[in-house]
Protein backbone atom coordinates (compact mmCIF):
# COMPACT_ATOMS: atom_id res chain seq x y z
CA UNK A 1 0.00 0.00 0.00
CA UNK A 2 1.23 3.45 -0.84
CA UNK A 3 0.54 5.23 2.44
CA UNK A 4 1.18 8.70 1.02
CA UNK A 5 -1.37 8.14 -1.74
CA UNK A 6 -3.79 6.57 0.73
CA UNK A 7 -3.40 9.58 3.05
CA UNK A 8 -4.33 11.91 0.19
CA UNK A 9 -7.37 9.74 -0.55
CA UNK A 10 -8.46 9.94 3.10
CA UNK A 11 -8.04 13.73 3.11
CA UNK A 12 -10.20 13.97 -0.01
CA UNK A 13 -12.94 11.91 1.67
CA UNK A 14 -12.80 14.20 4.72
CA UNK A 15 -13.26 17.22 2.47
CA UNK A 16 -16.18 15.54 0.72
CA UNK A 17 -17.88 14.80 4.04
CA UNK A 18 -17.42 18.42 5.09
CA UNK A 19 -18.98 19.52 1.79
CA UNK A 20 -22.00 17.36 2.66
CA UNK A 21 -22.34 19.23 5.95
CA UNK A 22 -20.53 16.91 8.37
CA UNK A 23 -18.52 18.90 10.94
CA UNK A 24 -14.78 18.62 10.19
CA UNK A 25 -13.89 17.09 13.57
CA UNK A 26 -16.50 14.37 13.07
CA UNK A 27 -15.36 13.75 9.50
CA UNK A 28 -11.76 13.45 10.69
CA UNK A 29 -12.76 11.00 13.44
CA UNK A 30 -14.65 8.85 10.94
CA UNK A 31 -11.77 8.98 8.48
CA UNK A 32 -9.29 7.98 11.20
CA UNK A 33 -11.41 4.91 11.95
CA UNK A 34 -11.54 3.98 8.25
CA UNK A 35 -7.81 4.64 7.83
CA UNK A 36 -6.80 2.43 10.76
CA UNK A 37 -9.13 -0.35 9.63
CA UNK A 38 -7.83 -0.25 6.07
CA UNK A 39 -4.20 -0.31 7.16
CA UNK A 40 -4.86 -3.25 9.49
CA UNK A 41 -6.69 -5.17 6.76
CA UNK A 42 -3.89 -4.52 4.25
CA UNK A 43 -1.26 -5.66 6.76
CA UNK A 44 -3.18 -8.87 7.45
CA UNK A 45 -3.57 -9.57 3.72
CA UNK A 46 0.16 -8.94 3.18
CA UNK A 47 1.02 -11.35 6.02
CA UNK A 48 -1.26 -14.01 4.57
CA UNK A 49 0.26 -13.66 1.10
CA UNK A 50 3.73 -13.94 2.62
CA UNK A 51 2.67 -17.07 4.51
CA UNK A 52 1.45 -18.64 1.25
CA UNK A 53 4.69 -17.74 -0.52
CA UNK A 54 6.75 -19.32 2.26
CA UNK A 55 4.51 -22.40 2.27
CA UNK A 56 5.06 -22.86 -1.46
CA UNK A 57 8.79 -22.14 -1.23
CA UNK A 58 9.81 -24.25 1.78
CA UNK A 59 6.86 -26.58 2.43
CA UNK A 60 4.68 -27.26 5.43
CA UNK A 61 7.22 -29.16 7.55
CA UNK A 62 9.94 -26.49 7.42
CA UNK A 63 7.42 -23.64 7.79
CA UNK A 64 5.94 -25.37 10.82
CA UNK A 65 9.39 -25.74 12.37
CA UNK A 66 10.16 -22.05 11.79
CA UNK A 67 6.85 -20.89 13.22
CA UNK A 68 6.81 -23.33 16.13
CA UNK A 69 3.64 -25.04 14.93
CA UNK A 70 2.72 -28.51 13.80
CA UNK A 71 2.65 -29.23 10.06
CA UNK A 72 -1.09 -29.87 10.41
CA UNK A 73 -1.60 -26.40 11.93
CA UNK A 74 0.33 -24.83 9.07
CA UNK A 75 -1.78 -26.71 6.51
CA UNK A 76 -4.99 -25.69 8.29
CA UNK A 77 -3.91 -22.04 8.26
CA UNK A 78 -3.13 -22.30 4.55
CA UNK A 79 -6.58 -23.77 3.93
CA UNK A 80 -8.27 -20.95 5.90
CA UNK A 81 -6.35 -18.30 3.96
CA UNK A 82 -7.18 -19.86 0.60
CA UNK A 83 -10.86 -20.16 1.51
CA UNK A 84 -11.02 -16.45 2.28
CA UNK A 85 -9.43 -15.38 -1.01
CA UNK A 86 -12.47 -16.16 -3.12
CA UNK A 87 -15.37 -17.62 -1.11
CA UNK A 88 -17.72 -17.75 -4.12
CA UNK A 89 -15.23 -19.73 -6.19
CA UNK A 90 -14.46 -22.05 -3.27
CA UNK A 91 -18.19 -22.70 -2.75
CA UNK A 92 -18.59 -23.69 -6.41
CA UNK A 93 -15.51 -25.91 -6.36
CA UNK A 94 -16.52 -27.65 -3.14
CA UNK A 95 -20.17 -28.12 -4.11
CA UNK A 96 -19.42 -30.97 -6.48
Amino acid sequence: MNYALFGKWVEARIDELVEFGVPRDEAEALAAYVERGAIAAEAKAREERQFLLEFDRIGSVELARRKGLSPQAVCQKRTRILQNFNPALNARLNAA
